[in-house]
């Protein structure tokens, strides 16, 4: 097989001040404002700061995985977002610097990271203020503008493609909007779509569309998933209870504008955080799962991970993990894209990361998808 591109993924760090003061009367207030108890359980796991452990733990399992001389000059080290809880720039250059120093000390390039919805929340800490839903409009736009100025200034989508053999683009899927950012939507549209003098000319995703060539390999990175399983099961009827959180609310549409581009190629794989979830599950990422993950056809994958960091709210747990995910050719005139990933999680948020195949038992083993290029 020939080795194109590896990838370590991590995401949503969360990293954020810890009151332990102010956070149970945060809490109490957050109940009394969300009635229904699977929302305000949701909000109050998004409020959580980082795990000061989690962290020493994950730089240690990135930095040694890292080591691999088969991969040289082929790995990228990615952050899908959500660097802070709060959006508070103290967290969101903690994270940023933390990034540089692991590239850095694996001898990687660096790194590839995103924003995510936390981000842009009004970065006051543990203040009732500091949710989006209860912010004044100004104090989101201001740090919507300082955010983007002093971190993220170039627009999406970002061609991070340099000399590998594989076409990966970062797209915003951030809404910056106050009822929009509280309920964690996201949407890819313009990116600086609240700024007409500085948006580029297409959306996003024609944008990326414009870009793929025929026969060329294609990866999105995102913040929210195109394929969310809680938003397709209500969607579908398989699950009553209506999702607590949310994809794109536009999935269809990019999912369709990124699998038959104008010139000729396709985005194949889209690597997403958000959720807090592992995307196939463990054990499952093979054959079956193309064409299971609507609005993406079968020759589409996404793959998203848990959070890299968050801490557990009182009575919710976390899938705190990172995952490698190493992209090849195979077949005859490389007809075919082999996708294998290993993920690397902390048992119950305990302990060091290690590499799982599947929900149980540690491994060393890969799990594999072999897909068509077209």
């Amino acid at each position: 097989m020939k080795r194109l591109l590896r990838i370590l993924h991590l995401s949503d760090v969360h990293f954020g001040p810890n009151n332990i003061k102010a956070a149970p009367n945060y809490r109490r207030l957050l109940r009394a404002a969300f009635r229904s108890p699977l929302v305000s359980k949701k909000v109050l796991q998004g409020v959580s700061p980082h795990d000061p452990t989690a962290l020493r733990e994950l730089s240690a399992s990135v930095i040694s995985e890292a080591a691999d001389a088969e991969w040289l000059g082929k790995t990228v080290l990615i952050c899908t977002g959500d660097l802070s809880t709060w959006g508070d720039e103290p967290s969101v250059v903690a994270v940023k610097r933390l990034l540089d120093r692991l590239a850095a000390d694996a001898g990687l390039p660096d790194p590839v990271v995103l924003y995510g919805n936390h981000d842009v929340w009004p970065a006051k800490p543990w203040q009732i203020h500091g949710y989006p839903l209860f912010a004044l409009p100004w104090t989101l736009k201001k740090r919507r503008a300082d955010l983007r100025f002093q971190h993220f200034p170039k627009p999406g989508p970002i061609d991070h493609s340099g000399n590998l053999q594989v076409r990966c683009f970062a797209i915003n899927t951030v809404q910056h909007e106050r009822l929009e950012n509280a309920f964690a939507l996201g949407k890819v549209q313009h990116d600086y779509y609240w700024d007409p003098t500085n948006r580029s000319t297409h959306s996003q995703e024609a944008a990326v569309a414009s870009k793929l060539g025929t026969g060329e390999i294609g990866i999105a990175l995102t913040h929210h998933p195109v394929y969310d399983p809680e938003h397709a099961h209500h969607a579908t009827g398989r699950q009553s209870a209506p999702p607590t959180h949310t994809a794109l609310v536009n999935a269809q549409q990019v999912a369709a504008s990124l699998r038959g581009c104008a010139a000729g190629g396709r985005i194949h794989v889209f690597i997403s955080g958000h959720v807090h979830q592992i995307i196939p599950e463990l054990g499952k990422l093979d054959a079956k799962v193309l064409g299971q993950q609507p609005p993406l056809d079968s020759v589409q994958l996404q793959l998203c991970v848990g959070t890299a960091a968050q801490d557990c709210a009182p009575g919710v747990t976390q899938d705190q993990s990172w995952q490698q995910i190493r992209v090849y050719l195979d077949g005859d005139d490389d007809c075919d894209l082999v996708i294998e990933r290993i993920v690397h999680q902390r048992d119950q948020c305990f302990g060091a990361f290690e590499r799982y195949a599947d929900d149980v038992t540690p491994t060393d083993t890969a799990e594999v998808l072999v897909m068509p290029r077209h």
